[in-house]
C-alpha cells in the first residue's frame, strides 16, 4: 500500500513541477527581455543592410513593372500589432496633385529599387486595375 500511494502521489507531483519549471521559465525569459530593453543594445547603431526609412517610401513613385508607367505615389504606411508593414495607401491619377483616389495594397506586392538615388516601387497591377480597386477606408 505504501508504494501505490508513492506512486499516486509522485503522478500528482511531476506535472505540478514541470508545469512551475515552465513558468519559472517564462519569467526569466521575460526577466531577460526586460533587461535587453534597459541595455544600450536597445539603441541602433547603425542602419540594418536592406532596412528602409519611413520617409523615404512615403512619397516614392509607384510604377506599373512591365511598362515603366507611373500609376501612383505612396502616401501612407500601414502598419500590423507586430510592427511590420502590411500596406501602403498609393494615390493614383492625380494631376498636379489633385484628383486621384487612394487605394491600399499588400506590401508584398511592391517590389522597390532605387532610381537617380529615389526609392521607386514597382507592381503588376495597370492604372486602369488601380482605377478600379476599392478606394482606401481608414477605420
Amino acid at each position: 500500500m505504501k508504494k501505490l500511494t508513492t506512486v499516486i502521489l509522485s503522478a500528482a507531483i511531476v506535472p505540478l513541477f514541470a508545469l512551475g519549471s515552465a513558468a519559472i521559465a517564462q519569467d526569466r525569459d521575460s526577466t531577460q527581455r526586460n533587461a535587453d530593453r534597459q541595455s544600450g543594445e536597445q539603441f541602433m547603431t547603425r542602419t540594418p543592410a536592406g532596412a528602409l526609412y519611413a520617409d523615404d517610401v512615403i512619397g516614392a513613385d509607384v510604377k506599373n513593372r512591365a511598362s515603366g508607367d507611373d500609376i501612383g505615389d505612396v502616401k501612407d504606411l500601414v502598419i500590423g500589432k507586430d510592427g511590420r508593414i502590411v500596406g501602403v495607401v498609393v494615390s493614383t491619377g492625380t494631376t498636379l496633385g489633385l484628383g486621384g483616389r487612394k487605394v491600399s495594397l499588400n506590401w508584398n506586392q511592391l517590389q522597390h529599387a532605387k532610381e537617380d538615388g529615389d526609392l521607386v516601387f514597382y507592381v503588376e497591377l495597370s492604372e486602369e486595375a488601380l482605377k478600379n480597386a476599392p478606394e482606401h477606408k481608414r477605420n
